[in-house]
């Protein structure tokens, strides 16, 4: 699954979503800054520079509102700024087991914070039943959300068949198991995966770089039973 080609077109719409800079964490996003949505005409008119002329005369209600960053009473590409890191702060795991008679029990956790994801599903879910080239194409912070998250990696389940019960049926050993991969995420994150835009895009999508969720399948959960035995 994913976008459709024609809305990845649009919203790169010439302009990069991320951009490395001295200072700057690799692969930064770079976007306008967005002050809400506009409510209402009335709002948008009201929305002027110190001469009086409108900053965003094409927006509709609806549409984002963008901050005029450097106070030149323009809303152009000089009011971008770094806006967002996709690379995490903090990538932790941690793995507990437990033992109790013949059962056992393991699991591992998994954990990122304070990276971001720009979602672009998003754009889909808001505004794209508008014109293409609208004011909403613009890479903005609208976009940008705190994607931390932890996650239930690997939880797995265990019977040792005591000796008991091996010697009447001749087997040396017999283990039975059940386990379970990407059980379950926490994270404030409402794209489909907070890990998917981790992922590096190929350069057919130059605008689609790293921590940028273009709605491709996220990890699936998986659940496995299994025996080991031995004669």
């Amino acid at each position: 699954i994913g976008l459709p080609t024609s809305v990845i077109h649009s919203l790169n719409f010439d302009q990069e979503v991320s951009r490395s800079a001295i200072g700057q964490p690799i692969g930064s996003f770079y976007a306008y800054k967005e002050d809400g949505l506009f409510q209402s005409e009335a709002e948008i008119k009201s929305y002027t520079n110190n001469k009086g002329e409108l900053l965003q005369p094409n927006a509709k209600p609806g549409d984002i509102k963008f901050v005029d960053v450097n106070g030149d009473g323009v809303i152009d590409g000089n009011d971008r700024d770094y806006i967002g890191n996709p690379l995490p702060d903090v990538t932790a795991g941690l793995t507990l087991g437990v033992n109790f008679h013949n059962f056992d029990l393991s699991l591992f956790f998994q954990g990122m914070f304070g990276n971001d994801v720009y979602d672009l599903t998003r754009y889909v879910g808001d505004f794209y039943n508008q014109s293409q080239y609208n004011n909403n194409i613009r890479p903005s912070s609208y976009y940008v959300q705190d994607a931390s998250f932890v996650r239930l990696k690997n939880m797995k389940i265990g019977y040792s068949v005591p000796q008991s019960i091996l010697s009447k049926i001749k087997f040396n050993s017999l283990y039975i198991y059940a386990q379970a991969t990407n059980l379950f995420t926490i994270t404030g994150y409402d794209g489909i995966d907070p890990e998917v835009g981790l992922q590096s895009y190929s350069s057919d999508y130059r605008n689609l770089d790293m921590g940028v969720d273009r709605g491709i399948y996220p990890l699936s959960r998986t659940f496995t039973f299994g025996v080991n035995v031995s004669f």
